[in-house]
């Protein structure tokens, strides 16, 4: 029997009955008929909501996709340190999934770890939500300054179910002078906690002319499940040691008070499972960390090293009292004012270094960025010059004399990829690329430099092609073969080439004077290498790149730019064998791929404020 078509005639039938019958029913009955066919309606309702492709899923999938709806599945990105935000604990998308249906509702509030995020705002959700996540984790945010000095009820409850508790996020307003009303909820026991931060908390009111004092807490007990611990910024509090169970340890020092090394020391040494170690504006002016006697702290386990907005002294003295291993990932992003030659802004020999083989290397303006890169480990350093001691602003030369050091800072004879973005002399990049006698690939983006070129500056691209053509002994660019092999030539085994040269232009200078120069030195460099024995396979040129973070680049007329490519196009061209690959690139293309660097789960467990969070991470162009 067809179900369809029977259940239409009897739906047809009813309505007949009801055409014939209506004037002579009852107002009872009426209402009576409504009800049935409102339960009727509502059983077809269910049926068909039974049949949605949703429904189909087992309750298992779809508690993971209501997991995922609230961001249940990762960090909630809702917390960032140190900023207050009025809707922290999001729980409309999680309350309009129970609206939704009866079985999306019912599978919902039978999920207990749907409901373990709560907000202590509102009374009666938190008791609600504590009830539905029963008896599963809790992770409870408390907003302090809503409260200003009154203990508020929610505070009273928490000692109830502090058992429970997995996570608390305290935050705080941004008055100085508030009492600290999160003493009360540090004193407790939590023996299951794993993450706790504190935003914005307050600077006690003892704090004298160099900051707060602060003490290591002892007053509650041991937090031997605690993995994660932030504290934006430190002034008044830090717990006990020791965390036998903490990965992530993140601490921000915001009003330049004089906490001092060893309080931290004393946290550090208690801390053998630590994986993330990030430290924001430390900037103790009563003790360098490199001044106090000790052993260094070993960090076996240690992965992320990250120090932010720092001078690059205080840094090198923290990395000095630190063992990590060969496979820990390095951040530095500091300034300095001292002399970039001065022994203390020179990088010591990291056991990361030991064996990169991908360096980056760029300089623009005050800033100088640097990415050295191995399969399993890595350093970056982000470093800003700033005005010199006299007042006067950075100079080139700055980075020129630190850059000398390299060589002592970084095993350059391993590496076997270069990338620079520079308007630095060439003569300074030639002293680099005396040291890497294994590298192979070699990728140049020159920067104009109007400064340079105002004061008759060198032409620093074919100054440098000259030097990647020449031997050792200064001797002309064509020996005989038997003679080349003999002679020691910069990168030997250097045989992919890319090169992208500015739209540039300068004051009292046309565009095309420059490009045939620059044209005949590469051309110049391919023919000395062949003939040397050390050819490059593989040329890459980019005549005008498009870098506006460059100053003194500006966009060509469109005939020019056809002009100077028609040009380099040449070396490209039928009879040219001294290359087997030639690549042009027209201005706008990614000539050059520079290196990134990934953050790994450092904001695994919260949000990081702006001038917290390491620097981004592409590095050409860098802009503030």
């Amino acid at each position: 029997m067809d179900s369809d078509a029977y259940f239409a005639d009897v739906l047809d039938q009813l309505q007949l009955t009801f055409n014939t019958c209506r004037k002579s029913l009852s107002i009872s009955a009426l209402h009576a008929s409504m009800n049935t066919i409102s339960q009727f309606k509502e059983a077809i309702c269910e049926e068909v909501n039974t049949r949605a492709l949703p429904n189909k899923l087992p309750d298992e999938l779809l508690i993971e996709v209501f997991k995922y709806s609230v961001s249940l599945n990762g960090p909630c990105p809702t917390i960032v340190l140190g900023q207050r935000l009025r809707e922290t604990v999001q729980t409309g998308p999680l309350l309009r999934l129970t609206h939704v249906c009866r079985r999306w509702r019912n599978t919902a509030l039978a999920c207990t770890v749907l409901w373990q995020r709560i907000d202590c705002r509102n009374l009666d959700r938190l008791q609600e939500f504590t009830r539905r996540s029963s008896p599963g984790p809790l992770s409870i945010y408390y907003d302090v300054g809503r409260y200003r000095d009154n203990v508020p009820m929610p505070l009273l409850t928490i000692p109830s179910y502090a058992d429970r508790l997995r996570r608390l996020d305290i935050m705080h307003q941004s008055d100085r002078t508030q009492a600290p009303v999160h003493q009360q909820l540090l004193s407790l026991d939590y023996p299951h906690l794993e993450c706790l931060t504190v935003g914005n908390c307050p600077v006690a009111s003892s704090a004298g002319r160099d900051g707060p004092a602060v003490a290591v807490d002892r007053t509650h007990g041991a937090l031997p499940r605690l993995r994660a611990l932030a504290i934006a910024p430190v002034a008044s509090w830090l717990p006990a040691p020791p965390l036998p169970a903490l990965t992530h340890l993140f601490l921000s020092f915001r009003w330049g008070h004089g906490i001092r090394w060893p309080l931290i020391r004393s946290i550090l040494v208690s801390t053998p499972a630590l994986q993330v170690l990030h430290l924001s504006h430390y900037h103790n002016q009563a003790q360098d960390a490199h001044e106090d006697e000790g052993d260094p702290i070993p960090l076996l386990h240690l992965k992320f090293l990250v120090f932010v907005k720092m001078s690059l002294r205080r840094a090198l003295g923290l990395l000095h009292q630190l063992h990590v291993p060969a496979s820990c990932r390095i951040y530095l992003d500091c300034h300095s004012h001292a002399p970039a030659s001065a022994a203390t802004d020179v990088l010591p020999r990291l056991p990361a270094m030991n064996d990169c083989d991908r360096l980056t290397l760029v300089t623009h303006g005050s800033q100088l960025g640097l990415v050295a890169k191995s399969p399993s480990s890595g350093l970056c350093l982000r470093l800003s010059m700033l005005s010199t001691e006299n007042g006067g602003p950075p100079s080139r030369g700055r980075f020129t004399a630190w850059l000398s050091q390299l060589p002592d800072m970084f095993p350059l004879c391993h590496l076997s990829s270069l990338q620079l973005r520079s308007h630095l002399p060439a003569s300074t990049i030639t002293q680099i690329l005396r040291e890497t006698i294994s590298l192979t690939t070699l990728e140049i983006m020159f920067v104009f430099d109007s400064k340079a070129q105002e004061l008759g500056g060198e032409d620093f691209l074919a100054q440098l092609c000259h030097a990647l053509g020449w031997s050792s002994d200064g001797s002309s660019s064509g020996p005989s073969d038997s003679q080349s092999q003999s002679h020691c030539i910069l990168c030997p085994a250097l045989h992919s080439l890319t090169i992208a040269m500015p739209c540039y232009g300068g004051s009292g200078k046309k565009i095309t004077n420059s490009y045939p120069v620059w044209l005949s030195a590469i051309r110049s460099l391919i023919r000395a290498r062949a003939r040397m024995g050390h050819p490059i396979r593989r040329l890459a040129l980019q005549p005008m790149h498009s870098d506006c973070g460059s100053p003194g680049t500006f966009r060509a007329p469109a005939d020019v730019v056809d002009a100077v490519y028609a040009q380099y196009a040449s070396l490209g061209g039928a009879g040219q064998a001294d290359v087997e690959e030639f690549v042009l690139y027209r201005p706008g293309q990614e000539a050059i791929a520079f290196t990134t660097w990934d953050w790994g789960d450092i904001e695994r467990y919260w949000a990081l404020r702006d001038d917290d969070r390491p620097s981004e991470t592409s590095f050409c162009p860098m802009r503030r």
